[in-house]
């Protein structure tokens, strides 16, 4: 009655025939025995001077910022409520959204809010990493969309990175992989995270896609990072490695012509990888931390 229906003690008291001073002890016990927990909810604060000066530097259509004291808050919690927010502004009913995998994008999933839309279909952009990394699997993340906006889901039963071009051509030509594939070709809104090279911090290396050397070649061209895979350099142009045409993902043009491509990024690993993609104008919309946006700022 007290949390829930937001009485009085002294209304309380009268109800349940005691004093206001004995509704007061009562409340006491029930936090002291865990029986109410209180929440507190943090609001989401911006930067709109970070925003600004990103935006007008880099073109992109939308920045959005969240402020953070440093990387050892829970930083990427709030880029993905960030960026949950952001994709919500985006939603409508009979659209299709394509969707990415990885650390970041899980966050943005878990604080997507319970939206039932009518019609609506949810495409994976690229291939299944392995099984160790089920939390951040595109399937798992699909699923979660699906659920909380009462769409459609189209899964793409592939790896991400087959063991030779000839295995990923075959695969691109079986329905099983090339329909959901031409679903996402469709989507009016893509999200996607924003790798980077970093062999500790990057999803693709800590689960061994990437290796040493695989990096080491892809730096020798100048690489950068990736948006779904799509690696680039660092003035954002496509790279022709041969890692390239071992991935099972949307092609670059059908990327670019999604309308509205989000990237959602944030960390020191980032900072290039989140240029080169404004750069190259892999996304149109970007989410990042203020540590992060003042990285980018700062940087040649």
């Amino acid at each position: 009655m007290y949390y829930l229906d937001k009485m009085s003690q002294s209304e309380i008291g009268k109800i349940i025939g005691v004093t206001p001073s004995m509704v007061s002890r009562l409340l006491t016990e029930a936090r002291d025995k865990n029986l109410v927990e209180i929440t507190v909810h943090s609001p989401l604060i911006t930067n709109r001077e970070l925003e600004k000066k990103i935006q007008e530097k880099y073109s992109v259509q939308k920045v959005r910022i969240v402020s953070v004291r440093n990387y050892e808050m829970p930083w990427l919690r709030y880029i993905g409520n960030l960026g949950a927010r952001v994709l919500e502004e985006e939603l409508s009913d009979g659209m299709v959204v394509g969707f990415s995998w990885g650390a970041t994008l899980k966050a943005v999933a878990e604080a997507l809010a319970d939206i039932p839309l009518q019609k609506v279909r949810i495409a994976e952009l690229s291939g299944a990493l392995g099984s160790n990394s089920a939390d951040y699997q595109g399937h798992e993340l699909t699923l979660t969309l699906s659920k909380k906006l009462n769409a459609e889901y189209f899964l793409l039963h592939a790896p991400f990175l087959c063991s030779d071009s000839s295995v990923c051509a075959s695969l691109l030509e079986n329905e099983v992989v090339s329909r959901p594939l031409s679903l996402a070709k469709q989507a009016s809104v893509g999200v996607s995270g924003i790798g980077s090279l970093d062999l500790l911090r990057g999803t693709m290396a800590r689960f061994g896609y990437l290796s040493e050397q695989t990096v080491k070649d892809l730096r020798s061209i100048d690489t950068v990072g990736n948006v779904c895979g799509l690696f680039f350099d660092k003035h954002g142009n496509p790279v022709n490695s041969e890692i390239c045409k071992r991935i099972i993902t949307i092609d670059y043009d059908s990327w670019f012509k999604i309308p509205t491509r989000i990237g959602i990024a944030g960390g020191p690993d980032k900072v290039e990888p989140i240029k080169s993609a404004m750069l190259g104008g892999y996304i149109t919309n970007l989410v990042t931390d203020s540590c992060t946006a003042e990285l980018i700022l700062n940087s040649e």
